[in-house]
């Protein structure tokens, strides 16, 4: 569902951030949801919502520093 919903031809945030909070409720598998926010963080680095809706999951995981450090790194090259 994820790879048709991204071929759309305007997606946004929102499809990004449901299907990575579905992958992680689903399958409690966080490396999943964490890539997926990461791919849309490279579309969508600009949408303050989506990025506090990104961090807050890093927060509800109790993330250590790995995935901060490269959360912070793709926020100082935008």
């Amino acid at each position: 569902m994820f790879k048709k919903a991204r071929q759309t031809p305007h997606p946004t945030w929102h499809i990004y951030e449901a299907s990575a909070m579905m992958e992680y409720h689903a399958n409690k598998d966080s490396a999943v949801a964490i890539r997926i926010f990461e791919l849309g963080l490279k579309l969508f680095s600009v949408e303050v919502d989506y990025v506090t809706k990104y961090l807050q999951f890093l927060l509800s995981i109790n993330d250590d520093t790995s995935e901060y450090s490269g959360f912070f790194a793709h926020l100082c090259w935008c």
